[in-house]
C-alpha cells in the first residue's frame, strides 16, 4: 500500500507542477522565476545565499535567474551597508504587485480539488497536515 501511496502522490505532484508552471507562464515568467519571487521577502531584502538556500542550489546558479527578474524591473541588486560584499534581492514595486499576482493564482484550488466533497476536501487537508508534521525539513 505504501508503494502505491508513493506512487499516487507522485502522479499528484506532477500534475500539480504542470498546472503551477501554466499559471506562471500566463504571468510570463518561468518555473524557477516564480519560485524565486516566491522566496524573496517583499519587505527585507534577501541575500543571494538565502535566496539559493530555499530554493535548494547554490548562489551562482540563480544569478541568472536574478539577472532576467531584474531586466523586467521585478527585483534589485543591492549591496548590504554593513558589508558591502554581499549582494542582496530586493523586490521593486513591480515586483511585489506581480508577487501578489502570483501568489493569489496559486492560492486557487485547482478543479480537482473543488469536486471533492466537502468532507473528503477535510479529510485530505488532515492528512496532509499530519504527512508534513512527519516529514523531515
Amino acid at each position: 500500500m505504501a508503494q502505491e501511496l508513493s506512487q499516487v502522490f507522485f502522479e499528484l505532484l506532477m500534475k500539480h507542477k504542470m498546472r503551477f508552471s501554466e499559471e506562471v507562464a500566463d504571468l510570463e515568467l518561468s518555473a524557477i522565476q516564480a519560485r524565486t519571487l516566491l522566496c524573496v521577502d517583499p519587505d527585507e531584502p534577501s541575500t543571494m545565499s538565502e535566496v539559493a538556500q530555499q530554493l535548494g542550489c547554490g548562489p551562482s546558479n540563480i544569478t541568472g535567474v536574478i539577472d532576467k527578474l531584474e531586466a523586467r524591473g521585478l527585483v534589485e541588486r543591492r549591496l548590504r551597508s554593513d558589508d558591502r560584499r554581499i549582494k542582496t534581492v530586493a523586490m521593486t514595486r513591480k515586483g511585489v504587485a506581480l508577487r501578489k499576482r502570483l501568489t493569489e493564482r496559486l492560492a486557487q484550488p485547482a478543479p480537482w480539488m473543488v469536486a471533492l466533497s466537502s468532507q473528503d476536501q477535510r479529510q485530505l487537508v488532515d492528512i496532509l497536515r499530519r504527512a508534513i508534521e512527519l516529514a523531515p525539513d
